[in-house]
């Protein structure tokens, strides 16, 4: 069980909208916690992002589905990244990369049993908090 406290508030970015990443967003989504939303969903397809609409059906109101990282990354200041373990880099770096000037601190998580950290760099190099699950 998710515990929740009254300081928390994350917003959560799912970048890559498959079989993991809408997974951990649906689950999250259909918790319906006071102060952890998922606010956006990227895919680089628009079949998938239609996919993962169906997916999360109900749930799926007042959440930003777009084939861009960054737009999916801005909303947010929790990103997942669940993509396959060959472009987690690509996919961090396609948000830092876009909004050099984002102010605002983030923490982004990727999902790889195999990758180290180094996936993270453009976001590291941000200074904003970094992880992998």
């Amino acid at each position: 069980m998710i515990e929740t406290n009254n300081k928390t508030n994350l917003k959560i970015a799912v970048i890559g909208a498959g079989r993991l990443g809408t997974a951990i967003g649906y689950y999250i989504a259909e918790k319906k916690l006071k102060n952890i939303k998922i606010v956006s969903v990227s895919a680089p397809t628009k079949k998938t992002i239609n996919r993962a609409k169906e997916i999360f059906g109900e749930y799926k109101e007042n959440i930003l589905f777009t084939n861009s990282n960054a737009d999916a990354a801005e909303k947010a200041n929790t990103i997942f990244i669940c993509t396959p373990d060959d472009i987690i880099s690509k996919a961090c770096g396609s948000i830092y990369n876009i909004h050099k000037n984002m102010d605002q601190k983030r923490t982004v998580i990727h999902f790889s049993g195999s990758k180290s950290l180094k996936e993270l760099e453009a976001a590291e190099k941000k200074r904003d908090h970094i992880a992998s699950m």
